[in-house]
Formats: C-alpha cells, structure tokens, sequence
C-alpha cells in the first residue's frame, strides 16, 4: 500500500508506480530549479572576482614593472660605484697606475680597469684587471666633468687614491622613464664618491 500524500492510499501497483513516477517528476524539477539557482549565484560570484581581480592587476602590474626597473637602476649604479672604488684601492695598494676608461670611448658601454704595465698607452695581456658592461638596451649612462659633457671619459688614480681628474666626474644612469628616476654618481678629485637619487631623466 502507498500513501499518495493526500490521504489516499492505493493498492495498485500500476496506479502506485505512476504515482511515484510523479512524485520524483515534481521534485526533481524542484531540485533542478534549486540547482540552477545555487549556479546562477556562483557564476555571478565568478564575475565579481574576476573584475576584481582584472582592477588589482590593472594597478599592480605597472607598479611591479616600476620596482624592477628601480632595482634595475640602483643595482648597476651600485655596480659602478663598486668598479671605481676597486679601481682606487687597487691604486693605493700598487702604488698609482690604475686606469679607468670608457669602453669603446663611451661610459654608456660601461669601463675598463686595467694598468698600462709596458706604458705603450693600450691594453694588453695581463693589463686588464675589470670590466663592466652597461645594458644599453634598458639603461643610459652619461658623463660630464666640470658640467661639460664628456662620454669617453679616461683617468688614472694615483697612489693617494686621487682620480687625476681636475673637477668633479658626474655619472648619470637613466632608464626609459622621464620624471626624477635616475641615480647620479660623482667621482671627486679626492677620489671619494657620493651617491645622489631623484635625478631627473628625460626620456
């Protein structure tokens, strides 16, 4: 016997399938109605965090491409820094001699240290001590000595450590940006050097 819901029951067991049969029809399309809704809900919850995350990206992707190139800038300027205090100790250490030179009469392919030991005025074997490479392709680097721009810089550092120069050699490294992004380093007659940040670039 089966109870149809209504107080009914009924005994055939053809009329008790049919029934059955329409019970399961009417609540499957409930539960299907059910379904779609808890859907519909989530492929708009899909839309919210796919906007959102389309905003944070929006924001954050040219904030990340400024902090590496701001690593960039300050990681080759520290390595030139570096290059040239070398080449000063190494000065001191032998006594004079050591040479720092654009390479291929350009700072902007980045310096050559090296010691002119046969004194022929060129590099040969056993002479060059370092080498630093700027990346052109991402990087600029320009040279002025007493406010004149000069690109194939050439100096010596003597035994006290002085870089041979009569003014001060200013090193500004840029990148693509315009604004106050750049780095300039100064090479003092002394030899000391200083670090200046916020130099304005023009792109």
């Amino acid at each position: 016997m089966l109870s149809t819901g209504f107080g009914v029951d009924v005994k055939s067991s053809a009329l008790a399938k049919a029934l059955e049969a329409a019970q399961l029809c009417i609540y499957g399309r409930t539960t299907m109605k059910k379904l779609m809704d808890q859907s519909a809900f989530t492929i708009i919850e899909l839309m919210v965090v796919v906007v959102v995350l389309g905003i944070v990206l929006a924001v954050g992707i040219p904030s990340f491409r400024s902090l590496i190139q701001d690593y960039r800038l300050v990681t080759k300027s520290n390595d030139i820094s570096h290059v040239l205090q070398f080449a000063r100790a190494e000065a001191v250490r032998l006594g004079g001699g050591v040479k720092v030179s654009a390479l291929n009469n350009d700072v902007d392919n980045g310096f050559r240290i090296w010691v002119d030991r046969n004194g022929n005025n060129g590099v040969n074997d056993g002479e060059e001590l370092r080498v630093l490479n700027v990346e052109q392709d991402s990087l600029a680097l320009t040279a002025d000595i007493g406010g004149t721009n000069t690109q194939n810089v050439q100096l010596e550092f003597n035994a006290r450590g002085e870089s041979g120069l009569a003014n001060t050699l200013s090193l500004e490294l840029c990148d693509g940006r315009s604004g106050n992004h750049g780095r300039t380093l100064e090479l003092l007659v002394s030899g000391s050097m200083r670090m200046q940040k916020g130099t304005a670039c023009a792109n």
